[in-house]
């Protein structure tokens, strides 16, 4: 079921939670497409067409070299937001891409202040189309994988599997790609060819919210100052010359403090936008992008006041029993964060392609060190380049292996000497849940050294099946055997199933996390078998019967 409705200019798709956990899995782990092409467009042309903008905007446009690009907003006199544009400098003109709802306020600030000087605006929101690529697969198929790491670099590419060129534009979370309205039809097929599928709205709206990016028009309004958004250090420059509403701007920087800011929330319960948020009996604000996460639940984001600060429990709605709490953004913490980043764009395949092994080595001791850098994309990835003959496949199996070992070490070695206080601290800094460890421990009372092997298949015990080991003192040798033995299988399912699905595409993605999930499952139902059994076997042995366990 697919219900649409309307939140002031923007038509909002509340896809069924099915097609958003299918859609948000794609553009995570492979790459999804999704059509902008209505979002507001113009191009300035002439001799003065940068130090026009440089005068109206918040960002240093005069300083861009072709080919790169920033984001800005341009603001009342009173520093308060008319809207937010990408601006993208060529050799010829400047690109403009904004909200469809402030594409009208920008058209007006131009025409009217551009008088006298030598500018010419050009209409392109009809003339030119926008895909969205979104995932880390994007840079491999929209052919811009040897464009800079940075937002909003640009470059003409030739788009693999056809005959079309676009303006390739690095984004958070990906690609975009520019192209004449003509050409999006056939940039679209070719693309769908190519192993990407379209997805959902609604996913790609549940990453943004999760990464904390306000939307103009849902998010930010003409009452919305940029540092109550959280937007000075991506939006503004402090350096550059006068602007219209420099001065509320800079006043409030550096000798205020803003009465609200930008907040994430974790939902007890599903909100609407729009819903009040009070504390102690007074509004602190009230909510606006919503989103159903698959990795945080329900989530949003909202402007909040300063009385209501992050960890605060406030109450939403009416006050029939739903709840939220004030936190950070983006979700999660800086090391989620910072695998969002390793993970996103190009920067997974770039970092392989130049490093080779010693980039599988640096992931895979990351895993195993309880940080969020899933071996479920590590190694399929790696299997792409052991296909293209680049890699090995024993030896990318054995370095996963020793990598492995190491982070495990690590964690051991933690626990042993440092005790449970510290492995829970480390669990709450990860953003771990504490039933993890519980969970973990509970597996390993049964029978220590096979928990050791079996954890190593069972995604929420892999990374902390370490801990327990190390707190209960398990010997060391047995905990090497098996912890190697388990990663050493683990690896080589991993690598052969991507090695099985074929080259990457997002459609081999999809396939091989498919080949993985149904391998893992048994490997679990296994193991728990397994271990159950020797717990069975050790309970008797408690009672005088005889155990095939030995301890530890």
């Amino acid at each position: 079921m697919l219900i649409s409705a309307w939140r002031g200019a923007y038509p909002v798709f509340m896809a069924s939670l099915d097609t958003i956990s299918t859609d948000y899995r794609t553009i995570t782990e492979a790459c999804g497409l999704l059509d902008r092409s209505e979002r507001g467009k113009l191009a300035l042309t002439g001799s003065d067409a940068r130090s026009f903008l440089q005068g109206q905007v918040t960002n240093d446009v005069e300083s861009l070299a072709a080919g790169g690009g920033c984001y800005a907003a341009f603001l009342t006199p009173k520093g308060k937001m008319l809207g937010d544009l990408r601006i993208l400098a060529t050799d010829d003109e400047l690109l403009l891409d904004t909200e469809r709802v402030a594409l009208q306020g920008l058209f007006n600030m131009i025409r009217r202040f551009s008088i006298g000087y030598d500018v010419e605006m050009h209409k392109r929101t009809l003339e030119r189309g926008l895909l969205s690529l979104v995932g880390p697969g994007a840079a491999v198929f929209s052919g811009a994988g040897d464009l800079p790491d940075e937002e909003h670099a640009h470059a003409l590419v030739s788009v693999p599997g056809s005959d079309l060129v676009a303006r390739a534009v690095r984004t958070d979370v990906g690609i975009d790609l520019l192209c004449d309205a003509g050409d999006v039809e056939a940039l679209r097929a070719a693309l769908e060819e190519a192993g990407v599928p379209a997805v959902a709205e609604a996913a790609v709206e549940c990453l943004r919210v999760e990464r904390g990016r306000p939307r103009y028009g849902i998010d930010l309004d003409d009452s919305v100052i940029p540092q109550e958004a959280g937007l000075n250090e991506r939006a503004v420059s402090f350096t550059k010359g006068c602007y219209v509403g420099q001065e509320t701007v800079a006043r409030l920087y550096y000798r205020g403090k803003p009465n609200r800011l930008l907040r994430g929330l974790r939902l007890s319960a599903p909100a609407s936008a729009g819903d009040q948020l009070t504390f102690e009996g007074r509004t602190v604000g009230q909510v606006a992008s919503v989103a159903q996460s698959p990795a945080f639940g329900p989530i949003a984001l909202a402007l909040v006041r300063r009385e209501a600060p992050q960890g605060t429990v406030v109450t939403v709605g009416d006050g029939a029993g739903a709840t939220a709490e004030v936190v950070e953004l983006p979700f999660g913490t800086a090391f989620s964060w910072i695998s969002g980043s390793i993970l996103s764009s190009a920067t997974l395949n770039n970092f392989m392609t130049t490093y080779g092994y010693a980039s599988v080595f640096v992931l895979m001791l990351l895993e195993s060190a309880s940080l969020p850098v899933p071996s479920e994309v590590v190694l399929p990835l790696a299997s792409y380049f052991v296909r293209a003959g680049t890699l090995s496949f024993w030896p990318v199996v054995v370095v996963s292996t020793v990598a492995s070992l190491a982070g495990a070490l690590l964690d051991y070695y933690l626990a042993k000497w440092l005790g449970r206080p510290f492995v829970m601290g480390l669990l709450r800094l990860f953003r771990l849940h504490r039933n993890s460890l519980d969970r973990a421990e509970a597996w390993f009372d049964l029978s220590a050294q096979w928990t050791v092997f079996a954890a190593r298949f069972v995604p929420g015990l892999r990374t902390v099946i370490s801990f327990p080991a190390g707190l209960f003192e398990m010997k060391i040798t047995r905990y090497v055997l098996m912890t190697v033995v388990g990663c050493l299988a683990w690896s080589a399912i991993l690598v052969y199933a991507g090695f099985l699905a074929g080259s990457v595409s997002a459609s081999t993605f999809s396939t091989s996390s498919t080949v993985i999930d149904g391998l893992s499952a048994l490997a679990a139902a296994m193991s728990a078998a397994y271990i159950l059994y020797y717990g069975f076997s050790g309970r008797k042995a408690m009672s005088g019967e005889p155990s095939p366990s030995s301890g530890y």
